[in-house]
């Protein structure tokens, strides 16, 4: 296990501290931890259904900018993504990488 400092926005910090207050989790490390290992998860989903997806037949133009509104990400990211040009959570990054 590693120890990180992270930088937030008030309301989510408020947002964390309210979850703890309420027992939805032990400690905010606990939430954010839990936090990130859920994107992670989210991420690796997304992976393997564009996969099966473009196994089926490419991505269309549509597609692209559907997923891109979804994720709140420019259709640019949405084709890297697709590409296999963003790391995936399955990749770990080498010293100095990030």
């Amino acid at each position: 296990m590693q120890r990180i400092t992270i930088t937030v926005e008030d309301d989510l910090a408020e947002w964390a501290r309210h979850e703890v207050e309420i027992g939805r989790a032990p400690s905010v490390s606990a939430w954010v931890a839990r936090a990130m290992a859920d994107k992670r998860q989210a991420l690796l989903d997304l992976d393997a259904e564009i996969t099966r997806m473009e196994a089926e037949s490419p991505a269309t133009p549509e597609d692209i900018a559907w997923l891109a509104k979804v994720f709140g990400e420019s259709e640019a990211w949405v084709r890297d993504l697709i590409a296999r040009e963003l790391p995936l959570p399955r990749e770990r990054p080498g010293p100095g990488q990030r």
